[in-house]
């Protein structure tokens, strides 16, 4: 346990800079969604409001399918770590994991930047019983995935200009046993988004 303790802390030191400009993109992301918001003309934020409330009459008549909700975020969810795995394979790929996350921290600022706008306080609320206990695991997961696949990259390119040699095959061995690792525990957010927020949401839509 120590030994494994030990090797992730100096993992962490080892791509410390590669976190801070992930977690900066992510952070870019979301603060360009949430801005984005104000962009919205009024037919376009009737059409979003109409959209919620039909979502809102399903959950409220238990018609929400759990089992079909945990299908596609496991799906939809896998199929981005799949992509930022194999982007990770390529040099070219570093350019288009950090695009990734900038798109991942967008959705998010929009969706709840939208849901304060119009909802104000409550919105707040909604946006943290919703969003916040399946992101907590899903979104730190994704830049540790993210870091990982920029950190490959980078040493594919040092070795392409034989400014380093490392062993290609215990990194990938390496590389593809923390994505793997991660998207385990990615599924445990989609259980989370599937069984656990729509109970808070339906407690607060009496409140929406």
């Amino acid at each position: 346990m120590t030994k494994l303790r030990r090797s992730f802390f100096d993992y962490i030191k080892e791509n410390l800079f590669l976190y801070f400009i992930a977690i900066l993109i992510l952070v870019v992301g979301i603060v360009s969604g949430s801005i984005s918001v104000k962009a919205l003309n009024v037919q376009q934020k009737d059409n979003l409001i109409n959209y919620i409330n039909l979502f809102f009459q399903k959950v409220d008549i238990n018609a929400l399918n759990s089992k079909l909700v945990l299908k596609y975020s496991i799906l939809n969810n896998l199929k981005l770590v799949s992509l930022i795995w194999v982007l990770g394979l390529t040099i070219i790929g570093i350019p288009f994991v950090m695009l990734i996350l900038f798109i991942k921290g967008f959705i998010l600022g929009f969706t709840v930047g939208f849901l304060i706008d119009e909802l104000g306080f409550t919105g707040i609320l909604f946006s943290t019983i919703s969003l916040f206990p399946q992101n907590i695991i899903i979104i730190p997961s994704i830049v540790i995935i993210g870091v990982s696949a920029l950190s490959f990259s980078l040493i594919l390119l040092k070795n392409k200009r034989g400014a380093e040699k490392y062993s290609i095959i215990q990194q990938v061995t390496g590389y593809t046993i923390l994505v793997s690792l991660m998207a385990l525990i990615i599924i445990l957010g989609c259980f989370i988004e599937a069984y656990i927020s729509p109970v808070f949401m339906k407690m607060m839509l009496p409140y929406i």
